[in-house]
């Protein structure tokens, strides 16, 4: 690797789990808005049987105080861009959840011969009004009340309902996550989610295999049925969970592997 032009932070934080064999294909991995690199632990045993694995933190990931702008999608598509540079990496299965998702779509429009495939989880091309007011109200619940505020009133929405009746435990756990960065950095955040920035995806080339938990209530069925049809090459599979199924289940990635 040459000297990066990464954000030290950034750079620090990027991780790499190396395959089982030789000569695997490398696979990204993008978290979801609040997450850090260390919510795909428990699903890299799944993956490193077929691949070398990146994971990294973006723009206020991860175990950050502050985030000084707020960072546009296309600012974490040339992020990424940076960071396959910086690993010498000339194409990569992209697999993202949330916002990791619509990253790694927007960066197969853009950057079409950097990206093998594309598994899309749980995530959205485009704002339409009704997701604009679900994320509205995490940000007002967060400026009224702070992080444990916003994750009261997130949280039925992130979770599917069996995982709210069944796991307690891990419902805490996520909740005293959300509690490790300022309340300003999850701000920035959701008004990054709040920008009006579009995936095109009729002008995706790579095949895309498009996943939603079936408790999903954030980014419906129905709204992934509506982006595979869009793409040019696509499939829609249906999770166990809510919009966080492959955190709510880490073996949800054994499904999502089916399509190899």
């Amino acid at each position: 690797m040459g000297e990066s032009s990464l954000d030290k932070i950034i750079f620090e934080s990027i991780t790499i789990n190396q395959a089982d064999c030789a000569n695997r294909p490398w696979i990204v991995l993008i978290n979801g808005l609040f997450a850090g690199l260390n919510s795909w632990d428990l699903h890299i045993p799944y993956l490193t049987p077929y691949f070398n694995v990146v994971r990294y933190n973006g723009p206020g990931q991860g175990n950050v105080d502050s985030l000084d702008s707020v960072p546009t999608l296309s600012d974490q598509v040339q992020l990424l861009e940076e960071i396959l540079d910086q690993l010498e990496i000339e194409s990569a299965f992209l697999l993202g959840i949330s916002n990791g998702a619509r990253v790694a779509l927007k960066f197969a429009e853009v950057y079409p011969r950097r990206v093998d495939r594309v598994f899309s989880l749980d995530t959205y091309d485009k704002l339409g009004p009704e997701l604009r007011m679900k994320l509205e109200s995490w940000l007002d619940a967060s400026r009224a009340g702070g992080n444990d505020l916003r994750f009261k009133v997130s949280t039925p929405w992130i979770f599917g309902e069996s995982f709210l009746k069944n796991e307690i435990e891990k419902v805490e756990f996520f909740k005293e996550l959300n509690r490790s960065k300022p309340s300003q950095v999850g701000e920035r955040l959701i008004e990054s989610a709040l920008l009006d920035e579009e995936v095109d995806l009729t002008k995706v080339e790579v095949p895309v295999d498009f996943f939603v938990g079936e408790e999903d209530i954030l980014t419906t069925r129905e709204l992934h049925l509506e982006m595979a049809t869009r793409c040019k090459q696509s499939s829609l599979g249906y999770l166990r969970g809510g919009h966080a199924s492959v955190l709510e289940y880490p073996q949800n990635i054994s499904r999502i592997l089916e399509v190899l």
